[in-house]
């Protein structure tokens, strides 16, 4: 009886999508990234600041009918600044992430071109062992059904089946035939490679 045999995976080496310009885009990402969180703790504090610190000023300003303090002026004009840097890094993050996608996606061309003979070919060994399965699973619902017509009983011994993953004797919707169909149409496996028995 064949068994299967656990293979270690072997290491695949392809070209690495970091081109110059990505690692760039990619560094320049994380730099603004950590000025927005270093803007938005920034102006964090100075809202609290302000609500705790200047708000008995303001309520005394009002009620003596003074103006607010250059103190609350030079506040308003640092969180002015701040939501306005901001902005501009929200807008710069944005663009740079448009980039840095159209550099993945170009590097990604290029990988592929090196790539996809070794994924066919490991879609087509996934797609003939898939068959080789359905077909053992098949032999083993025919014996069963055998068993069955004799009226042989069952008791003390498991009957095994693989149905839930590989479908009934006559399922033709199973997963797996899904599978083995998307093979041969997407050109990874031929009819006669994935033909069950």
């Amino acid at each position: 009886m064949p068994t299967l045999k656990k293979a270690a995976p072997a290491p695949v080496a392809f070209p690495s999508i970091e081109t110059h310009e990505y690692a760039r885009l990619g560094a320049r990402d994380r730099d603004l990234r950590l000025r927005l969180g270093e803007v938005i703790t920034e102006l964090n504090d100075l809202s609290h600041r302000s609500a705790l610190k200047t708000a008995p000023t303001r309520i005394d300003a009002l009620v003596s009918g003074e103006t607010l303090t250059a103190a609350n002026d030079s506040v308003q004009d640092r969180s002015a600044l701040l939501r306005q840097e901001k902005a501009d890094l929200l807008a710069a993050i944005e663009t740079i992430r448009g980039r840095l996608a159209d550099e993945r996606r170009k590097a990604s061309e290029a990988a592929w071109v090196h790539l996809a003979p070794l994924h066919a070919e490991k879609v087509k060994a996934v797609a003939i062992a898939l068959a080789g399965a359905l077909s053992a699973h098949r032999e083993l619902e025919r014996l069963s059904a055998q068993i069955n017509d004799s009226d042989i009983s069952w008791a003390g011994h498991n009957r095994f089946s693989a149905a839930q993953i590989l479908g009934g004797f006559h399922d033709d919707q199973s997963s797996v035939r899904q599978l083995l169909s998307e093979a041969v149409r997407e050109g990874f496996a031929t009819a006669a490679d994935v033909s069950v028995a």
